[in-house]
């Protein structure tokens, strides 16, 4: 699918955004339509809240299979 079309036409309109006009918080947290009460907090947050403890996880995760006996090669990437 080529959008050439399309951006040329949001950019000859005025209405292709630009990096002053994309903010995280704006687009993905208390500026964003889906806020409904105004507590939504941004992407990157949310990754970051959602990520907590998981490497130690991994870790025990591993451990617990070198104690089996089986040798599973890792999917995390260091």
């Amino acid at each position: 699918m080529n959008l050439d079309e399309w951006l040329a036409i949001l950019a000859e309109t005025g209405n292709y955004p630009t990096l002053e006009d994309l903010d995280l918080e704006e687009l993905t947290g208390t500026g964003s339509e889906y806020d409904l009460a105004d507590e939504r907090v941004d992407a990157a947050e949310r990754s970051d809240t959602r990520s907590d403890g998981l490497e130690t996880a991994t870790r025990r995760a591993g451990r617990r299979r070198r104690r089996k006996g089986c040798v599973v090669p890792s999917t995390t990437r260091r």
